[in-house]
């Protein structure tokens, strides 16, 4: 008898994007009322990003008669980088519908999540930070220096009237990140699951610095609590840190973010993060002949699916037999070159797909590759036949399928997730 596809699948409709730099800076406050943020604020640490130290000073001045914004803000700030990410390329202004937003983050349409939203808006346009580091994008690129405060807001207007339009100026930093595209990869659906402003900065934290595709981070707890916008004053002992951090780190790994975390008395966290697809694209890469410090550095640059997709081709597409597959296969992928495959390229992978593999398997990397690509309007969704989804979703496939990558794994929904929407049937070929 005929394996069966599921009737329905529980699938990620949306790819969300972070900010990569502004995921290792405190711009925002381990606070849970902005009342409580006392005037100008200081942040100076060293952290470990991507392999490297980082030295980080960062200044951060709210507006005359405002308060400084919070953790909670971020969520406000994320949204709306969302909806901008969504033109290519996205523009300096961003016109939107205040919905729209509320919709991203899942609030109900009610007055005080109104004054939420202006009051996230007021403080994010009134916080002027101030770098005495350089800072770097994803990929090793400098933002351009400024002497004046950054902002992430210059200015906002929010229509009273729900269907008139509302917009943003984005600031000095995010214009830099749009021309540096430094954003990365964000699960969305887990940042809202993960509940708590802080549990989600941190969340956000260590997922920026294991890009590179290591599986344990190891922290000082006072450079930790600066890169988190908490005051390391206000807990006098590392024991003290230690413990307020207990239930974020528990929520982590309930969510199959970290395994463990390790602490030592001296005041270092050894944080074990699960970082599974990563670390195998990493090891394919050296494979290939990649050198591992350029393996490094193409993890921490690039995104999982666009490394999968040079590696698939490289395997499996019309581009001949280079001298060196690794330094080719770096070049592909930093400069993006264009995928090419032989003309019955589709016709062999819907083979590959309905011959090869069980309903089950197919399920199963039909989810990996949406969590990795995303969903939308794509015939990756909706076509029953492969030879109509984007090659680039076939390559992904393929080359899950091809280094034994389990797609379980790789699409691991985290305990408590509500999936954004339900699709139908897997495609059948």
């Amino acid at each position: 008898m005929k394996n069966q596809e599921p009737a329905t699948t529980a699938l990620s409709a949306f790819r969300g994007r972070d900010h990569a730099s502004l995921a290792l800076l405190p711009i925002t406050l381990a606070l849970r009322d902005p009342q409580d943020a006392d005037g100008p604020t200081t942040f100076e640490y060293i952290i470990e990003a991507d392999g490297r130290k980082r030295r980080v000073n960062v200044m951060l001045t709210p507006e005359k008669g405002q308060q400084l914004p919070i953790h909670a803000d971020q969520m406000v700030l994320l949204a709306l980088l969302q909806v901008a990410l969504r033109s290519d390329p996205p523009s300096e202004r961003l016109e939107f519908q205040r919905q729209e937003v509320f919709d991203l983050l899942r609030w109900p349409r009610a007055g005080r999540y109104y004054e939420r939203f202006t009051g996230a808006l007021r403080r994010l346009y009134g916080v002027s930070i101030r770098l005495q580091s350089a800072l770097l994008a994803r990929n090793g690129s400098e933002y351009r220096r400024s002497e004046t405060g950054l902002r992430v807001i210059t200015e906002y207007h929010v229509e009273q009237n729900r269907h008139d339009g509302s917009w943003v100026e984005w600031g000095h930093l995010v214009r830099e990140a749009f021309r540096l595209g430094d954003f990365k990869r964000l699960d969305w659906d887990l940042l809202l699951a993960l509940g708590n402003p802080l549990t989600a900065q941190l969340y956000r934290l260590l997922d920026r610095v294991a890009l590179d595709g290591h599986q344990q981070w190891e922290t000082q707890w006072q450079a930790l609590a600066a890169a988190l916008g908490m005051n390391a004053d206000g807990y006098k002992r590392a024991a003290r840190f230690r413990e307020t951090l207990a239930p974020h780190f528990d929520e982590l790994y309930k969510h199959g973010v970290i395994d463990s975390v390790d602490y030592d008395r001296g005041g270092t966290f050894t944080i074990h993060i699960r970082n599974y697809l990563r670390t195998r694209i990493r090891k394919v890469l050296e494979e290939f002949g990649v050198f591992a410090e350029a393996a490094r550095q193409l993890m921490a640059g690039h995104d999982e699916a666009a490394i999968m997709a040079q590696c698939d081709c490289l395997q499996h597409g019309r581009r001949g037999t280079p001298a060196s597959k690794g330094g080719y296969l770096t070049e592909a992928i930093r400069k993006g070159f264009e995928l090419r495959y032989a003309d019955d390229e589709p016709v062999a992978f819907a083979v590959l797909w309905r011959d090869m593999l069980s309903a089950p398997e197919r399920a199963a990397y039909h989810r990996a590759c949406l969590a990795l690509c995303g969903a939308g309007d794509s015939l990756f969704e909706t076509s029953p036949d492969p030879t109509a989804w984007p090659i680039e979703f076939r390559a992904v496939v393929r080359f899950m399928i091809c280094h034994n990558l389990d797609p379980e794994q790789v699409a691991m929904t985290p305990l408590g997730r509500a999936p954004t929407r339900m699709l139908g049937a897997v495609p059948e070929a």
